[in-house]
């Protein structure tokens, strides 16, 4: 938990933290109450976890006058040998096609439908039919339809799906690990809910990985 409650737009946070040295991207995820639970950070590997860490309690204390909390931040670092994370050109972003639910008895089916590139991937996920739980399959699917455009072994692991309202605006957040052979990334994703709140997980689960697609092994789209 942080030690104040924060009184400024998030992506004022994301922006101060991302003007460090090797930051190349940062999620903020606040509370119902205003207060900053997580900080996830993903850089270079030139600069230590450690040092990043303390230099986003630095950047945001005489910036911004934000104390926080060292233990709510989290640092995945990716990138080749030579230690520099390169965001590939003309990847492209992951779209969501759609999402269809299939009920029967307390069973529910999830597919969801993703394109990118020209290329549609599918995958389906079963579970109990209960609302919360749905969510949480529908950013399961979501995530397994991802891994059909990657090369690379990969693991995926939905930490949580949370539905929240913000002011007047309902939003489903989804915090995931993605697990790979030379790194390990801590990612949040975040949508409005705008016509179904199932559609919203996948479309936060998308926009957690999508801005990652650059420096994940992406199959060719020949």
């Amino acid at each position: 938990m942080s030690d104040e409650r924060i009184e400024l737009d998030a992506g004022d946070i994301e922006r101060a933290i991302c003007q460090l040295s090797d930051v190349v991207e940062a999620r903020v995820v606040v509370d119902n109450d205003g207060d900053l639970k997580e900080i996830h950070i993903l850089s270079g590997v030139d600069r230590p976890p450690k040092q990043i860490v303390r230099d986003v309690e630095s950047a945001l204390l005489t910036q911004l006058g934000l104390r926080i909390n060292h233990r709510i931040v989290s640092v995945a670092q990716v990138g080749p040998r030579d230690g520099k994370v390169r965001a590939l050109p003309g990847v492209g972003r992951v779209e969501l096609g759609n999402v269809e639910l299939w009920m029967s008895g307390l069973i529910c089916r999830v597919q969801v439908r993703l394109l990118f590139n020209g290329k549609e991937s599918v995958a389906t996920t079963t579970g109990p039919s209960d609302g919360e739980t749905i969510l949480k399959l529908t950013a399961h699917a979501t995530a397994a339809a991802l891994k059909g455009y990657l090369t690379e072994e990969c693991c995926f692991v939905i930490n949580d799906v949370a539905s929240l309202t913000m002011g007047s605006q309902k939003v489903v957040v989804v915090p995931l690990t993605i697990i790979l052979p030379r790194a390990r990334m801590d990612l949040v994703g975040a949508s409005i809910v705008r016509r179904d709140p199932h559609e919203a997980s996948a479309s936060a689960t998308l926009d957690a990985v999508n801005r990652y697609m650059g420096v994940l092994t992406v199959k060719s789209s020949e």
